[in-house]
């Protein structure tokens, strides 16, 4: 198959799953990515729905990605976040609440587990990141520091600093601060090093 084929189908595919995480985290109801909190504090502060704290705070990591590393963006900059966004959505409609907190921790937790192997397919397309992957992965390249410590290192930040703004955290979000980088980075290896075999 065609490489440019195969790397746009790992865009999509890696989106798809990140969006299905999305929403299994958001039903479960015990916390998701750290990131996500950040946009809550954000939106408590500056009274801007989380929506717009999205917007502005990928439009600053943006700039600071293309100050980095220009390289890691490209046409999946724009396509990964519609596409997450879509199957947000469809898979919210979808998805049922439940009563069980056990569950409702499990549902959180299997959510983040789908947000890091989505992040891992998509970015081991290396057609363009989302602003967020695309600051950790440059800062990873460029100072030659193992991506799931960068990752880390930037989910604290993003925690800690929603939590301070006001925002609130479950089980799941402290499970994605050591977990999702870990994941992410095994994930994007695992499929990076099939890509290489396969000569795509």
């Amino acid at each position: 198959m065609n490489s440019r084929i195969v790397r746009l189908l790992l865009l999509v595919l890696g989106s798809i799953v990140m969006g299905i995480g999305v929403a299994t985290a958001i039903k479960g109801s015990y916390g998701t990515d750290p990131l996500a909190t950040f946009w809550e504090g954000l939106s408590n502060i500056l009274y801007i729905t989380v929506g717009q704290a999205n917007i502005l705070t990928s439009g600053i990591l943006l700039v600071i990605s293309w100050l980095l590393d220009k390289k890691q963006l490209n046409i999946g900059t724009i396509i990964n976040p519609i596409i997450i966004g879509i199957s947000t959505d469809l898979s919210l409609s979808f998805i049922n609440n439940c009563d069980s907190v056990f569950i409702q921790i499990t549902q959180s937790s299997i959510g983040v587990l789908l947000i890091g192997i989505g992040i891992g397919i998509y970015t081991s397309a290396d057609i363009g990141k989302g602003s967020y992957d695309a600051v950790t992965f440059s800062i990873s390249s460029k100072f030659q520091i193992k991506y799931f410590k960068v990752r880390m290192l930037c989910d604290s930040f993003f925690l800690i600093t929603g939590y301070l703004l006001g925002a609130n955290i479950g089980i799941a979000t402290i499970i994605a601060v050591f977990c999702l980088g870990f994941i992410i980075q095994n994930t994007n290896k695992f499929i990076v090093d099939h890509i290489r075999k396969q000569k795509l």
